[in-house]
């Protein structure tokens, strides 16, 4: 492989005209980078990472995960952002604006690691293919969804699926390194429990070739059974938590085969299934990424609620993929001593940066219209606290976490009441009736803010529901009706 590398350089005023055309693909994904960098901070914070936030800031603040705080997902978002809630308390710095820069810290690592295990091991081409499958996944295709979880888990795992090519083809890198991308990797898929399908199938594929279990295993065993432990030990209410509210949130999912409506599905299929048919001979780092990828379709698949983000791992990796078979496909054709592909990726890379960014307001707005459409009002209004009835998440948050607003409910949304219902558990219906009360009287609201339908009546009648436990509720008043939404005042 070097030799092939080595098998490019030449001297002379060509050389250089070459060695100054090797500097644009560079340039080209540091500029796609940036544009993405710049247009996270242009949207809003995104809903379930200002949630997942504020769950945080409130457990550093001395409120119990599980006990005080209603959460069916692992303790580990929670755990792993303790450190940053802390630095905003102590800098003054806004909390979101403390993760937004770590997690481009994180994005920029994992890319030039990844990039320096494959420098080696990959021809020029597919190498900057890689580079710029990578650069638009960790920096651009999130958009509006940057820091969520599925995020997260591509952003650790990017190393070690690098690395496990190379181990899959018999060029392993140093054991160290094989550590450290292995435990890299299972912080990452222990966000979420279904994402640990895809080092399953990776490191099964790989035993089979070489007829051994390496470090990696035995690290992300070792790691996930110590998380397992620490849940145990730590969280406690974890699971009686998770079986109490188990059957509403999976109550709620969409249809089994609703999945083949999602775009994101196809454009999964249109990335990746050309790329293996194209070149069936696509060696073991083919083999691993489409592994990979596989696993993280089931597991969107296994959520089975719509969201656009649950695909993120899985059209990243399928961007790798796809890359990867513009090299092999294109490997004959060369621009001065620059491989065509690398130059055409990089090109591509950079101009969908660029429209990202060009929209990245609209987009923002549209992912999320509530903190610019109703924080005006609330504050018009006085200000909160508020509790926010809607079938929409994102309509609380990060609008409740704003100066001068905040919430009188640890619910984010309403819809827990109604998923609830749906499932089902009347120890669940009780707890979040009592739990609603509680916060009610510890915080009294001054503004309720119900989601209407098309008749403009509440989507749900949350103060003749909670009256039973909280009879003021009904001297709320109504005092503004928007377009979607009734306000109502306190006495």
């Amino acid at each position: 492989m070097s030799a092939q590398l080595e098998g490019t350089v030449s001297t002379g005023p060509g050389a250089a005209r070459g060695s100054r055309l090797h500097v644009l693909p560079a340039l080209l994904l540091m500029f796609a980078a940036a544009c993405g960098a710049l247009a996270c901070f242009l949207y809003p914070f995104n809903h379930d990472d200002a949630y997942l936030l504020y769950v945080t800031e409130r457990v550093l603040g001395g409120a119990r995960l599980y006990v005080d705080l209603p959460e069916i997902n692992p303790p580990l978002i929670v755990w792993l952002q303790l450190p940053l809630a802390w630095l905003s308390q102590q800098t003054g710095l806004a909390a979101p604006l403390v993760f937004r820069i770590t997690l481009l810290l994180l994005a920029g690592f994992s890319l030039a690691w990844s990039g320096l295990l494959l420098r080696r091991f990959l021809p020029a081409g597919a190498w900057w293919c890689w580079l710029a499958g990578a650069a638009y996944a960790a920096f651009v295709l999130p958009e509006y969804d940057f820091g969520e979880r599925e995020h997260i888990a591509l952003l650790c795992i990017l190393p070690y699926i690098a690395e496990a090519g190379r181990r899959a083809s018999g060029d392993a890198a140093t054991r160290p390194t094989q550590l450290g991308a292995a435990i890299m990797a299972t912080v990452g898929v222990a966000l979420k429990p279904h994402f640990l399908l895809a080092p399953l199938l990776v490191e099964a594929f790989i035993a089979r070739r070489t007829r051994r279990l390496g470090i990696a295993c035995a690290a992300a065993t070792l790691l996930l059974l110590a998380y397992l432990g620490a849940i145990v030990a730590l969280t406690p209410a974890y699971f009686p938590m998770l079986r109490m509210f188990a059957s509403g949130y999976w109550g709620s999912s969409l249809g089994v085969w609703d999945f083949l409506l999602d775009p994101s599905f196809y454009m999964t299929l249109a990335l990746a299934v050309p790329a293996l048919l194209a070149r069936p001979r696509f060696g073991e780092m083919g083999t691993v990424l489409a592994l990979a990828i596989a696993a993280f379709v089931i597991a969107a698949i296994v959520q089975n609620k719509g969201w656009s983000y649950h695909w993120i791992p899985a059209i990243s990796l399928a961007w790798l993929l796809f890359g990867l078979g513009v090299a092999k496909a294109t490997e004959a054709r060369m621009i001065g001593a620059l491989p065509f592909s690398a130059l055409a990726m990089c090109i591509v890379v950079a101009c969908l940066a660029l429209y990202v960014l060009s929209g990245a307001k609209k987009e923002g707005y549209r992912a999320n219209p509530y903190p610019a459409d109703l924080g005006p009002v609330i504050r018009e209004l006085g200000g909160g606290p508020v509790i926010i009835s809607s079938k929409v998440f994102s309509t609380s948050f990060p609008l409740v976490t704003e100066e001068g607003i905040g919430t009188s409910t640890r619910f984010p949304a309403m819809n827990i009441v109604t998923a609830m219902e749906l499932g089902g558990n009347p120890a669940s219906v009780r707890w979040v009736r009592n739990a609603f009360a509680e916060d009610f009287y510890r915080k009294p609201p001054r503004l309720l803010i119900l989601m209407t339908d098309e008749q403009g009546k509440p989507w749900f009648d949350m103060v003749t529901y909670f009256s039973p436990q909280v009879p003021e509720l009904k001297d709320y008043r109504l005092v503004r009706r928007l377009p979607d939404y009734l306000i109502l005042a306190a006495p």
